[in-house]
């Protein structure tokens, strides 16, 4: 039995064929795909394709490894995979978030949270009273 591939397409062309299990994690892609058929492309407008190569690294590692994130070595990878310059972590933000892929929206939410955090404490610990 051969596995679904979902064609999806970026706004700047690039045409990126993933298999089903991986791009149903995006609950928009799924819905797409249920709507329009497995055969169409799925044009993502607002989606480069440098971005839609993370996304679809997150995507496989997780569906590969069952996603659990509770072990040490999915931490580690979660940790690794966004050691990447600020912008391209908000576009991976913003490109989560608007494909409904919860968990790494969810990951990058936190991750953000807590540098925020990290970064008003030093700022409160520098800063004399007035």
């Amino acid at each position: 039995m051969t596995e679904s591939i979902v064609k999806l397409i970026t706004s700047d062309g690039e045409l990126f064929e993933v298999k089903e299990d991986h791009a149903f994690q995006s609950e928009m892609i799924k819905n797409m795909v249920e709507d329009t058929g497995s055969n169409a492309s799925i044009p993502l407008p607002n989606v480069a394709g440098s971005v839609l190569i993370k996304i679809i690294e997150y995507l496989k590692f997780h569906t590969d490894t069952g996603n659990k994130p509770t072990t040490e070595a999915m931490k580690s990878w979660d940790a690794e995979y966004v050691s990447m310059p600020q912008q391209e972590l908000f576009d991976l933000i913003l490109v989560s978030f608007i494909t409904n892929i919860f968990t790494l929206l969810s990951f990058s939410i936190i991750l953000i949270s807590s540098v925020c955090v990290c970064a008003g404490c030093q700022l409160s610990q520098h800063s004399t009273p007035a």
